[in-house]
Order: C-alpha cells, then structure tokens, then sequence
C-alpha cells in the first residue's frame, strides 16, 4: 500500500516535470481606479468628521467657567462629572489618570454639554478675564469651608 502511494506520488511528480509550460505568468500593471480612490475618501470622511467634533468637545471643556476645565466638580467630598460642560475628560492629573482604574467613580456616564441640543455641538466664546474671575468667585463663595477643606486634603494626596 504504502510503495504503491509511492509509485503514484513519483510517477505524478514526473508527470508534472515534464509538461511543456511555454512561459511563466507575469502579471500585468497594477491600475489603481477611481473606485479605489472614491473608496479611500469615503472611508476617511467619518474619521475627519469624529476628529473635528473630538475637537470642539475639548474647546467646550477647556472654556467651561464652573470646572475650569478639569471636567470635574466637587460635590460633597467627590469629584462629579462637571454638570455644564459634560465632564468629557476629567482631568486631575497624571497619576489620577494612571491610578484610576483603582477607585472608579467619576460621576457616570457621558453627558452632553447644558444647552446642546444637536449632534454636532456648537463652540460658546471664549470668556474674559474678568468674566472667568467673577464665575471663580461666585463658585468659592458658593461652597462651604469643609469641602474647601477636603479639596485641598484630596489634592495633596496626589
């Protein structure tokens, strides 16, 4: 059984050896169409799109009066998800960002900014000194000793 295999396997192989190939395959030139270039932009169109409005998101956080732009309010003696501007990246640091996963709760899920209504958010303008001093101001007026007092513990734990 196992010579016969053998004997068919050689006689195949020999079989092979000798047919007569006139030339090898040799393919022709790649033609890049205009499929594949309509292809290309159409697949780059939502990466563009998601990277402007990523954008505008970090604009509308880093001009946010309430967390400054942390992303992050205090209430009580945690740190909460800023209620005006979304909270899209809480910020506090790097070794919060690299330790989170040890204590989460920042607050929950992704809100969208107060006052948005689309999809594609809208940019407010940028605030002035002395407007971004008033709202600093109002919001330490706002919060009591002991929470000041916690922020401060909080911080220095850091």
């Amino acid at each position: 059984m196992i010579l016969a295999t053998i004997v068919c396997l050689q006689s195949a192989w020999q079989a092979c050896i000798a047919a007569d190939v006139p030339e090898k395959y040799v393919p022709g030139p790649v033609e890049v169409g205009p499929e594949i270039w309509a292809g290309a932009v159409a697949a780059c169109i939502p990466f563009v799109i998601g990277s402007w409005e990523f954008g505008k998101r970090i604009i509308i956080q880093r001009r946010c009066a309430r967390c400054e732009g942390s992303g992050l309010v205090w209430k009580g003696k945690f740190a909460r998800k800023c209620p005006e501007c979304g909270g899209f990246f809480p910020w506090q640091g790097w070794k919060k960002f690299f330790t989170s996963t040890a204590a989460p709760g920042n607050g929950g899920p992704l809100r969208a900014p107060r006052g948005q209504t689309s999809i594609l958010y809208k940019v407010p303008p940028k605030i002035k000194d002395d407007q971004a001093g008033i709202s600093r101001t109002e919001g330490a007026s706002a919060g009591s000793e002991a929470v000041k007092a916690l922020q401060e513990d909080f911080r220095e734990g850091e």
